[in-house]
């Protein structure tokens, strides 16, 4: 398979919600295939009562779409006056920063380097961790490990799509593939 314009191409697997086309001129093109897709949860009262009784002092984010998540579905439940918000990097951030509120990320934009900055920074606070239902655990050890009071809300699912014909990751025109 040739991408569109006929030139070479680089796979990316994002889910469709999550992609969006890089906007640079080169040689070669950006193809979207995904493997999985993203399915939003309906927060039921309990979860949300569960949420609000937690009462915040810290909201982390692992992703932009948790963020878009959380503000459209939750935020007006929950006095955001005096809680402080943390992404993984500079993407879930600006969707904070968008509904009006301060962002901090860590220098390691991973789970990893958000779990040591709210374990340094957020010690004493209660915080709410506002991730997909498939997020890695290294952010429930090291917050628990030290002490940090936390709250997991799954918002989201990373579910895998039908099988994808292999035509298209195998052909030579497909230089690489981005996960």
């Amino acid at each position: 398979m040739t991408a569109r314009n006929g030139k070479r191409y680089l796979l990316a697997t994002r889910p469709g919600e999550k992609f969006s086309t890089p906007e640079v001129e080169c040689c070669f093109e950006i193809l979207n295939v995904p493997v999985t897709r993203i399915s939003e949860r309906r927060f039921e009262d309990s979860e949300i009562r569960r949420i609000v009784d937690f009462g915040p002092e810290a909201i982390a984010f692992t992703s932009e779409m948790g963020a878009g998540i959380f503000f459209r579905d939750l935020s007006q439940r929950l006095k955001l006056r005096n809680v402080d918000f943390y992404g993984i990097g500079p993407v879930t951030c600006s969707a904070v920063r968008k509904e009006g509120f301060d962002c901090i990320s860590p220098d390691r934009r991973d789970s990893e380097g958000l779990a040591h900055l709210l374990a340094g920074e957020k010690r004493d606070h209660r915080v709410l961790l506002f991730r997909s239902g498939q997020a890695n655990k290294i952010l429930d050890e090291t917050l628990r490990d030290r002490g940090v009071e936390y709250l997991p809300v799954k918002a989201y699912d990373v579910v895998s799509m039908p099988q994808v014909s292999s035509d298209i990751f195998l052909s030579e025109d497909c230089f690489g593939i981005v996960f």
